[in-house]
């Protein structure tokens, strides 16, 4: 399930409305935690060490939250804006084809008055949602265009 606040809602509009397709070079990673459990990053997990890890359930998730933080900045808005949602739409979709058996919750933000971008995700341990995807949390946000969206849960509910 996708939402989003208003600001987030004018942006999409105007980006799609320009044409973006699905880009962005890195790719996102799998690991196991020494115990075996599995844990997902993308480039240098934010320079945690990711050889010994031993976080299960949601200390995994946290951790994930904290690693995966892909930031964008660039004064030109217009193509700030193009390339974190490039990003995220590639993002998205390694997931659902790479990552189709597990759920994760993808968040976008996108600041206009700073020129920045952020992009996180971590896969869902326990129904653990590091920030609950509810229109209340999105309200809260004033000044930031932000996108809340869990990924395969519909996929998995079929099965």
């Amino acid at each position: 399930m996708k939402r989003c606040n208003y600001a987030m809602e004018r942006l999409l509009a105007r980006v799609y409305r320009n044409g973006v397709t699905p880009f962005y070079t890195q790719r996102i990673w799998e690991k196991k935690t020494l115990d075996g459990n599995l844990f997902w990053g993308i480039g240098n997990f934010c320079g945690i060490p990711v050889d010994g890890v031993i976080e299960y359930g949601r200390k995994l998730t946290e951790l994930e939250w904290q690693g995966n933080e892909l930031f964008f900045s660039d004064e030109n808005q217009k193509k700030l804006e193009k390339e974190v949602i490039a990003a995220y739409l590639a993002l998205k979709k390694q997931i659902e084809e790479d990552f189709s058996q597990w759920i994760f919750d993808l968040i976008v933000s996108v600041d206009e008055e700073n020129h920045t971008g952020c992009i996180r995700f971590y896969g869902l341990r326990d129904g653990y949602h590091y920030i609950e995807p509810t229109q209340e949390n999105l309200s809260g946000f004033e000044t930031e265009a932000v996108l809340m969206e869990t990924l395969n849960e519909a996929h998995l509910e079929t099965k």
